[in-house]
C-alpha cells in the first residue's frame, strides 16, 4: 500500500485554517501541511525527518514534532506565520512532543525522561521552557504527564494516564 496518499484533519484556527497531516504511507511517514481557507497547501519539513504538525493559531503559526524515518520521535518545531522554522526540545530528554499552542505563540506538550515516563513542559513565545508534573501523576514506564491543550489565558489541560495509555 506504499505510495498511498490520506489526510486527517488534526487542528482549526480562526480564520478557517486547518492543520492536516499528509500521509504518504500507512507506515505514518508523513508531512504537516496546514491547510488554508483558499485551499492552498504549505508544506513543512524539517530536513531528514518526519515531519508532523500538531496544532495551529490565529496568526498562522504551527508546532508539531519531528523524528527520523526509523519511527523514532525527536523534537518539536514552532513555524512562524512568517516562515522562520525554529526547533527545540528539552535538554538531555528522550524526546519532546509540541502538542497545542494558543494564540500568545505559548506551546505545551510532553516530553520523555529516560526511564520512559511522560512529563510536562511549556515553552513560551520567547522560547523559555518549563517542564512541569501535574500532582498525583504515574511515575512509572509509559505513565505520567501528558499535557493535550494550551487556551489563550495559558491553562494548561492534560490527559490522565488511564486515558492516554488506552487511547495512545
Amino acid at each position: 500500500m506504499a505510495g498511498r496518499l490520506g489526510f486527517m484533519r488534526i487542528s482549526i484556527s480562526s480564520p478557517a485554517s486547518i492543520v492536516a497531516v499528509l500521509w504518504i504511507t500507512l507506515s505514518c511517514v508523513g508531512s504537516g501541511l496546514p491547510v488554508h481557507a483558499a485551499a492552498s497547501f504549505i508544506e513543512i519539513q524539517i530536513p531528514s525527518h518526519r515531519t508532523v504538525v500538531s496544532t495551529i493559531n490565529s496568526s498562522g503559526a504551527v508546532a508539531g514534532f519531528y523524528g527520523g524515518y526509523d519511527g523514532r520521535e525527536e523534537g518539536s518545531f514552532v513555524r512562524a506565520a512568517d516562515g522562520i522554522i525554529t526547533t527545540f526540545e528539552v535538554p538531555g530528554e528522550l524526546y519532546t512532543g509540541a502538542m497545542s499552542m494558543n494564540n500568545g505563540g505559548a506551546i505545551t506538550g510532553n516530553y520523555f525522561n529516560l526511564d520512559n515516563v511522560s512529563h510536562g513542559f511549556l515553552r513560551t513565545a520567547d522560547g523559555t521552557l518549563t517542564t512541569f508534573d501535574v500532582s498525583g501523576a504515574g511515575t512509572k514506564q509509559g505513565q505520567g504527564t501528558t499535557p493535550s491543550g494550551i487556551n489563550d489565558k495559558g491553562v494548561i489541560g492534560s490527559c490522565p494516564d488511564e486515558w492516554c495509555r488506552s487511547c495512545g
